[in-house]
């Protein structure tokens, strides 16, 4: 029975390990995380842990937010919960000497191209001041980096950290290295997915 449960745990974790590099695979269209709904308790757990220093409804905002941004850009929660830790360990209140604000450390030039591209308001004074908004402008400029990467999860992450024109200068025609930030993420998406099992 117990080699039986050893092996259902590991089957379970390549299956989870393996849910981020479908997106790879995946084309504009498509979802790019197709199994959300069985990591809804680890999300649960991981903000509780990871953000234990924040009010109860702060934890329950930030777990509702991240689920529903989940579900609406189709990105692991637990990749988004990754690159909270790796951006700002869960401190909304976090900046940076370049400028970038809040969970998500989003830089106010950020807000001002996702604010143009998509034709909505976005106004980045909020982003210190409002959880929901940083987190909602992470996400979408995460899922925009995807999609103009054409599910390459790497070269996002390394964008989203370096910007994008630094990536499609250096990394246009050949893969993006695997180390430094978007490694970073990744080991942290690993372990948040050992986690879940």
């Amino acid at each position: 029975m117990k080699c039986l449960k050893k092996i259902s745990l590991v089957a379970l974790s390549v299956l989870a390990m393996g849910s981020i590099y479908k997106v790879r695979h995946t084309t504009f269209q498509e979802p790019m995380v197709k199994k959300t709904d069985i990591k809804v308790e680890g999300v649960h757990q991981i903000v509780e842990s990871e953000a234990a220093h924040l009010s109860e409804s702060e934890r329950g905002q930030i777990k509702s937010v991240v689920l529903h941004l989940s579900r609406e850009y189709h990105i692991d929660p637990l990749l988004i919960l990754s690159v909270v830790h790796v951006e700002s360990h869960f401190k909304p209140s976090a900046a940076s000497n370049r400028g970038a604000l809040g969970l998500m450390q989003i830089k106010p030039v950020v807000v001002r191209e996702l604010s143009k591209r998509q034709n909505v308001s976005l106004e980045h004074q909020y982003l210190l001041k409002d959880n929901v908004f940083n987190l909602h402008v992470g996400v979408r400029y995460l899922s925009f980096l995807i999609n103009k990467y054409h599910g390459d999860v790497n070269k996002a992450l390394m964008a989203y950290n370096a910007g994008p024109t630094t990536v499609s200068l250096l990394y246009k025609n050949r893969p993006a290295p695997t180390g430094g930030y978007q490694g970073r993420v990744l080991k942290t998406y690993q372990r948040y997915a050992m986690l879940v099992l």
